[in-house]
């Protein structure tokens, strides 16, 4: 008679020492797995919770700057470089040495006809194109060079000054400010010139 209790034994896989060891293992770092994957979604909801909070503080801070300033609207425009001449310029006859010893040296040294022009670079000019959607601007915009300062000497002597800044070009839209709404002008600043006519040098 066969022993049925016997052959289902040996019919058994017998497991490996390295094997055994290996299950150990991982009965032993179990606990430590669970709690490392508990950490870290603790630590994803808390980070969730984080940016939901931030964005509704961005909102909250949105409105606020809209009702303080009140302007609101739909808008896009196009950004352009212009110049304009500084009418208070306080460095009228110094001489070129004079006004290096005030100003420093130039970042650049040419003549346009019988003048003599330093220019000095402040930062850089933009162009592109800007949207305003209700409270919020929207610039689209990369730089286009540097922003310079001529100034303008004629027999060694200052002159005049000239200095370049970023405005709008063109423009469509219907914003509303404190006051009053109104249509944007659509041929943006026009109370200034892309390029100022230097007549002092002919």
């Amino acid at each position: 008679m066969i022993d049925r209790r016997r052959h289902i034994y040996l019919m058994r896989p017998v497991r490996s020492t390295s094997s055994r060891q290996s299950y150990g293992l991982e009965l032993a770092f179990r606990p430590v797995f669970l709690l490392i994957a508990f950490k870290v979604s603790f630590i994803y909801n808390a980070y969730i919770k984080y940016i939901q909070f931030l964005s509704m503080k961005i909102l909250l801070l949105l409105f606020f700057a809209a009702c303080i300033s009140g302007c609101t609207g739909l808008a896009v425009g196009t950004v352009g470089v212009f110049e304009r001449e500084n009418k208070s310029f306080t460095s009228k006859e110094l001489t070129k040495q004079q006004f290096i010893s005030k100003m420093g040296e130039p970042d650049d040294i040419w003549n346009y006809k019988k003048c003599e022009v330093l220019t000095y670079y402040d930062g850089y000019t933009w162009g592109g194109i800007g949207a305003f959607v209700l409270i919020l601007p929207i610039p689209l915009m990369l730089p286009t060079g540097y922003k310079e300062t001529d100034f303008y000497f004629i027999d060694n002597i200052s002159v005049r000054e000239i200095y370049e800044f970023s405005d709008i070009t063109a423009s469509f839209g219907y914003t509303c400010g404190s006051n009053d709404c109104s249509w944007l002008n659509p041929k943006g600043n026009t109370h200034d010139k892309r390029k100022v006519e230097v007549s002092w040098c002919d």
